[in-house]
């Protein structure tokens, strides 16, 4: 709802909130007709609100695409604001689950100061818009996104892990030696307990509107000397209906190198 705080983010000593854009205004700035919007406030951050489940269950049945905007809110990061448990907090997991019964498609508008562990009707939405803490045009660069004036381009700067008991889930370490790519977990390879150890949602990861192809893969050199170059070249194609910008990344490690490299 309009003058919900949280926008600034929590690195914001002097900043406040007054004239931010909170995210109820920049989607009625974007439509044509601002009556279309409804708006229903489910849950707070980490308690529920009496009939908030309710009343956003309704908004979902008369609305063609929902909006689910939860989270994270701007004090529970920061120096001291750790979690144990880096999910999204219960109160609003049981909105997305209630809200992801009605069965219309929804956008999961995330606000988080951290890599969350994503679960349930949150993991499984049609789309996840991770925003982190935008400042004070929030409203209206999500906005941008929602509707398709601008082709997402970022990508995460931190890995999702699947549950919390991942963390610190980073790639500053050896890899192992049984390497368990697989979904299905093999005997004696290297996993979680019940689960891969692989991240739900890499570095790196991030998706956009054009369809972005990559092909044409090619290196100068087969090998590298101690003071030699290898080019590594490749064509990107958007072969989408939509213009779009893509960060081409490549990651490479010394596979026998016994120092970890950053």
């Amino acid at each position: 709802p309009a003058g919900q705080p949280d926008l600034a983010g929590p690195w914001v000593v002097y900043g406040t909130d007054d004239k931010a854009i909170d995210l109820a205004t920049g989607i009625r700035a974007a439509v044509a007709d601002r009556n279309s919007v409804i708006i229903a406030e489910g849950s707070g951050v980490e308690q529920p609100l009496s009939g908030g489940i309710e009343q956003a269950v309704a908004a979902a049945q008369r609305a063609d695409i929902v909006v689910l905007a939860i989270g994270e809110a701007q004090n529970m990061s920061g120096e001291a604001q750790s979690r144990t448990e880096v999910v999204v907090p219960e109160p609003q997991q049981e909105l997305a689950e209630a809200v992801a019964k009605v069965g219309k498609p929804t956008v999961v508008v995330l606000k988080h100061g951290r890599a969350l562990a994503l679960e349930g009707a949150v993991a499984n939405a049609q789309a996840v818009v991770a925003t982190w803490f935008l400042g004070t045009e929030t409203g209206h660069s999500i906005a941008d996104v929602l509707f398709g004036a601008y082709s997402p381009s970022g990508r995460l700067p931190a890995s999702f892990p699947r549950r919390s008991g991942q963390q610190p889930y980073y790639y500053a370490h050896k890899p192992t030696g049984r390497p368990n790519p697989d979904p299905k977990l093999d005997e004696y390879k290297t996993h979680f307990r019940g689960i891969t150890n692989t991240a739900l949602y890499p570095f790196g990861h991030g998706l956009t509107y054009g369809k972005i192809e990559y092909s044409d893969f090619a290196l100068s050199a087969r090998s590298l000397g101690m003071n030699g170059e290898i080019t590594v070249t490749a064509r990107v194609t958007n072969r989408g209906r939509r213009p779009a910008e893509e960060v081409v990344q490549l990651y490479t490690h010394d596979r026998v190198a016994r120092i970890t490299r950053a």
